[in-house]
């Protein structure tokens, strides 16, 4: 059989969708000779040792960029248009659905709360967000939100290795995608299941657009997940349809994508378990149209890869989801300084020129006002020293009266009470403020490098008898350079003195 990428390089339109888990390099490449012409496609599995937990930073992304090299210089893709597929792992998508003015507030509200996404890693986060109506009055919103430290070593190992990487999408957005265009919740929605090396996700679809995407946590086997799914089911049937605001639809049946053989062992259990019927969507059923590889068949973990895919042709009614590059667009704009400079500098050195003549001039002028100013200013000088003589004699005199009261006052108790609020202090724990206000409130606060430390430190305190009313008023992580911590705000009361 003749191997159907063998053509002129020139007359090919080559397309690449990269999937990255923390332990494969998951690569789709696709080429047309024409925009009719059919679809030839093959894909590529690498394998790749990650970090067991964290992102793929340092000597990992060295990895990750070397591997991403062999694999262009392999398929000669270089300079071929490239799309990133983000897993579960690496990224979470938010949907809301409502009035132009609910969704915005609703957005805004999520962008504030993105930083608290700890299972995505400490660090800032990158944000992407897209709009599509529903109907004359409503309109269905995404958002995106990945790593930026993640996203940026992932974008950075791509582009080194010579491709360009203009889309950056959530998998279940592309499944969700696919499953539209296919027609499978066209007329009720869908849950989808995607199984993976690291857990399992969760989404819904309808119309070829995401209504949930949602992670259990501790589902860390096959076979649990249609007992899983049984606790969550009217749960997740009442947000759909809360997002739809209709009452007669309900989730006809579940679409199992991810890893193979995890996905069979799924569908399996599902049988067993009785219920909404489990299929398994392949990507021969997704891209009728295309040519696959006779001598093997791609499996179920490509599903998604050929969705993102399928976003390049934009159909009628496709909705189109976050794209993070969006993001990095806006974060690593390219300055017109350098694009000006290079084809105006004929005009700028003039404007220089004249800039430099002009300046010249008017330091010789600020040079004769200030000699001019000087001698003003010295006179005016020698009064502010003796004014600032007889303002310090007088001090003086205030000091020492001062001192004559302080030496018959009695002492405050504050060293006894500091002593004691650094005994109260575990190991790992630090005050960094210390203040008190004028309702005579304590206020405390400093970072820990576990939660443990804050309540053992509240605690302690708790058995000083100076303070009373000693409350853990909030906490929020931090990043200090021995690790991970949380800074930890304690409020309180002095007692009162006893007669």
């Amino acid at each position: 059989m003749k191997n159907p990428f063998i053509k002129s390089a020139s007359s090919l339109r080559r397309e690449l969708v990269l999937q990255i888990t923390r332990n494969t390099v998951l690569a789709l490449v696709t080429e047309r000779s024409g925009k009719y012409s059919d679809t030839n496609a093959k894909w590529v599995q690498l394998p790749w040792q990650g970090p067991t937990n964290g992102l793929p930073v340092g000597n990992e992304a060295e990895k990750l960029s070397a591997l991403l090299h062999s694999l262009v210089e392999q398929e000669k893709l270089s300079g071929c248009r490239t799309s990133l597929n983000l897993a579960g792992d690496f990224c979470v998508t938010r949907v809301v659905a409502g009035t132009h003015t609910h969704v915005q507030q609703e957005l805004l509200q999520l962008q504030q709360r993105c930083e608290r996404y700890l299972s995505l890693g400490s660090g800032p986060k990158a944000i992407a967000q897209s709009r599509h109506p529903l109907d004359a009055r409503r309109e269905i919103a995404w958002l995106t939100v990945a790593n930026q430290t993640t996203l940026q070593t992932m974008v950075g190992g791509i582009v080194a290795a010579g491709l360009k990487l203009d889309l950056i999408e959530h998998s279940l957005i592309a499944l969700a995608r696919i499953l539209g265009q296919r027609g499978l919740d066209q007329r009720a929605p869908v849950l989808i299941i995607e199984i993976g090396s690291n857990g399992v996700d969760l989404g819904v679809t309808y119309q070829g657009k995401l209504l949930l995407d949602y992670r259990p946590g501790g589902l860390n086997r096959v076979e649990k997940i249609p007992a899983m799914l049984d606790l969550h089911l009217e749960r997740i049937q009442r947000y759909c349809l809360r997002i739809l605001q209709k009452t007669d639809l309900s989730i006809a049946k579940i679409v199992l994508c991810g890893e193979p053989e995890a996905v069979a062992a799924a569908q399996r259990q599902f049988d067993q378990a009785g219920g909404l019927r489990a299929e398994i969507f392949t990507p021969v059923e997704g891209t009728p149209d295309w040519n696959w590889p006779a001598n093997a068949e791609p499996g179920a973990e490509l599903t998604s890869l050929v969705g993102t895919c399928k976003a390049r042709q934009n159909l009628p009614g496709d909705a189109q989801g976050p794209n993070l590059m969006d993001f990095l667009h806006k974060l690593f704009r390219e300055p017109l300084l350098p694009l000006i400079t290079k084809n105006c500098w004929p005009i700028a050195a003039a404007v220089a020129l004249v800039a430099c003549l002009w300046s010249l001039n008017w330091w010789q002028e600020w040079k004769n006002q200030d000699l001019a100013a000087r001698c003003e200013v010295a006179t005016s000088q020698e009064l502010r020293v003796k004014q600032i003589q007889y303002r310090l004699a007088e001090i003086e005199t205030k000091i020492r009266h001062y001192e004559r009261l302080g030496q018959g006052l009695e002492k405050a108790a504050w060293s006894d009470l500091l002593a004691k609020v650094g005994e109260c202090l575990p190991s790992g724990v630090w005050l960094e403020n210390l203040r008190v206000e004028r309702d005579r409130k304590l206020v405390l606060s400093g970072p820990s490098l576990s939660e443990g430390g804050i309540y053992e430190f509240l605690k302690n305190l708790k058995t000083i008898s100076e303070l009373k009313n000693i409350d853990l008023e909030a906490t929020h992580p931090t990043q200090l350079k021995y690790g991970a911590a949380t800074v930890f705000d304690i409020k309180g009361n002095f007692a009162d003195r006893k007669e």
